[in-house]
């Protein structure tokens, strides 16, 4: 009779560099896979989160597993460059900023050193005239999409390309619905919108004039974007929307402006539409 054999091949030396947002499940699951895999671990954490991954390792350590498969790494831009320049790492899996990564994978190809990484998304949404579900729902849906982990995931919603028959009223319910959200301190059970420190996203706005919540605002929804903001991302609570003739435009600026997709919806009743 036939068999299966499912054989572990470890990658080695394997950093994991991690990013600010979703700080424990990543480090959780990174860790583990890794452990699990029969590498050796090296958790390099954000500067703005760095004792969550520290507190993660040291219940590792207490639940027996050895030091020297797994140590927290606390280093900087130029200790990174010179652990993947002496080859000191065999594998580097980054979930960061495209800046960041972009970097590390040079690094790593010019040392030869196996780079896998996982930056920010720029999703898009196209909202035919025929809607299959209700506005309301609709626009729940929109906001979950825009909002969650304050817009600060792979998969956040980035960009909505809406019919123009329909444009008027989902933006201006969209927009009244985004204003009622709540505004708040993480650790505060009815937050919908957690405050962030300004200071982190200084510059990376500046260009749309977001001052982000220095002045309490939600964010920016940025009308009639320019090419830049359709084609670069931003991380965090910064979309745009626009309207569109029929879905072949919006095909077309999707194809022409979006760089880095991570996927795209199609919302209609028309179902050759979407095919």
């Amino acid at each position: 009779p036939a068999t299966s054999q499912v054989r572990l091949d470890p990658k080695g030396r394997t950093f994991i560099n991690l990013s600010a947002n979703e700080p424990i499940i990543i480090a959780v699951f990174m860790i583990a896979t890794g452990l699990l895999t029969n590498n050796r671990v090296l958790v390099k954490p954000s500067s703005k989160s760095p004792w969550v991954s520290h507190f993660i390792i040291k219940k590792v350590y207490e639940a027996g597993i050895d030091a020297s498969r797994i140590a927290w790494c606390y280093v900087g831009p130029d200790d990174m460059a010179e652990l993947i320049k002496s080859k000191t790492i065999d594998n580097v899996i980054s979930f960061g900023s495209y800046k960041v990564n972009n970097t590390l994978r040079a690094q790593c190809a010019h040392s030869q050193v196996e780079f896998h990484g996982e930056s920010e998304g720029n999703d898009w949404v196209y909202i035919d005239k025929d809607i299959p579900i209700s506005l309301s729902e609709l626009v729940g849906w929109l906001v979950e999409g825009l909002t969650r982990h304050n817009g600060q995931m792979c998969d956040s919603i980035k960009g909505l390309l809406i019919h123009e028959e329909r444009y008027q009223e989902i933006s201006e319910l969209l927009m009244a619905r985004l204003d009622q959200l709540i505004v708040g301190g993480a650790e505060a059970k009815l937050t919908q919108i957690a405050t962030t420190p300004v200071d982190i996203y200084e510059g990376m706005f500046s260009s749309y004039a977001c001052t982000m919540y220095a002045d309490g605002a939600k964010g920016r929804m940025v009308t009639n974007p320019d090419g830049d903001l359709m084609s670069t991302p931003h991380f965090g609570l910064v979309a745009w929307m626009r309207p569109v003739e029929a879905i072949d435009e919006a095909i077309a600026l999707y194809d022409a402006c979006s760089k880095h997709g991570v996927a795209v919806s199609v919302i209609s009743g028309n179902h050759s539409a979407t095919q």
